[in-house]
């Protein structure tokens, strides 16, 4: 398929319900975008339906299959028990992959995050919010300025985006792991307070997760899960609070956003120039 669009692929499945807008964020970022059913690439495989065919690879948010067992885990035991191949040669291309709230459970439960070389050993899961309810909320995330993911290029202040969930709290096992994390600069993105520091009070921090832990990647830095909703915040009329004008919210000094782009657009932006810059630029896939 030679082409000079980034190809994108939304991959959805029984109980995901965040496709629509994950696709939209991804379209106005400029990439072609794909919506397509697991099914389709797995068990009843349609002819030519291949990951290999794109360049980016997003899990969009949900409760697949119910949540049943788990957030996320039928959903990633599906996954890598039909797409273990093609989903380790996404990562070792370091095209990027994206799983935004059930879709961040999914690469947790998949053992895609945090991806550290000594294998898939589950370092953290995720259980119930430590409120014990659902959360439904805005709330603010902070860049760590030492991961070097093209991911969080540019994002330099402070975001404002929602957050729904009912398990959405990081657990680690021990304080080994948690020393891995730090090592590896695997935190991306931390719930914090409106000036930026880190937190564990509720409800800034709406989960109660470890180091205060809102998104993290893999060693690559191309694997982000992220538990708040960058999607639902990608146009500026989706924020609630946007004719405030606050600088977190929506005139965010990010050199892609453009006038109607709600802050959430850095996300996608920055994959898109990054396939544009690293793959386009050079040769088709």
């Amino acid at each position: 398929m030679a082409t000079k669009r980034v190809r994108t692929l939304v991959l959805t499945g029984y109980g995901l319900n965040c496709e629509e807008e994950t696709a939209a964020a991804f379209s106005v970022a400029g990439s072609d975008v794909t919506i397509g059913h697991i099914n389709d690439f797995t068990t009843s495989k349609k002819k030519g339906a291949s990951l290999r065919d794109y360049h980016i690879l997003a899990l969009p948010g949900g409760f697949s299959y119910g949540d049943h067992i788990g957030g996320g885990k039928i959903f990633a035991h599906k996954l890598m028990q039909s797409l273990t191949g093609d989903i380790n040669d996404f990562i070792t291309s370091k095209r990027p992959i994206i799983g935004i709230c059930n879709g961040f459970q999914i690469l947790i439960k998949a053992g895609l995050l945090p991806g550290l070389p000594q294998g898939r050993r589950p370092m953290l899961s995720m259980t119930t919010n430590i409120s014990a309810q659902y959360e439904n909320r805005w709330v603010t995330v902070t860049a760590n300025p030492t991961n070097k993911s093209f991911w969080l290029r540019d994002i330099n202040l402070p975001l404002s985006i929602p957050a729904r969930h009912g398990e959405g709290r990081i657990i680690l096992r021990s304080s080994y792991e948690e020393a891995l994390i730090k090592k590896h600069c695997l935190i991306a993105l931390q719930y914090s307070d409106s000036r930026g520091n880190p937190t564990q009070s509720y409800p800034a921090n709406p989960n109660g997760s470890a180091l205060a832990l809102a998104g993290i990647t893999n060693s690559l830095g191309n694997v982000l899960g992220i538990m708040p909703h960058p999607e639902a915040a990608f146009y500026k009329e989706l924020i609630p609070h946007y004719l405030s004008a606050q600088p977190t919210t929506v005139a965010y000094p990010h050199p892609l956003l453009r006038q109607n782009d709600g802050v959430g657009m850095v996300f996608f932006y920055n994959a898109v120039r990054y396939v544009e810059e690293t793959f386009l630029s050079k040769k088709p896939l």
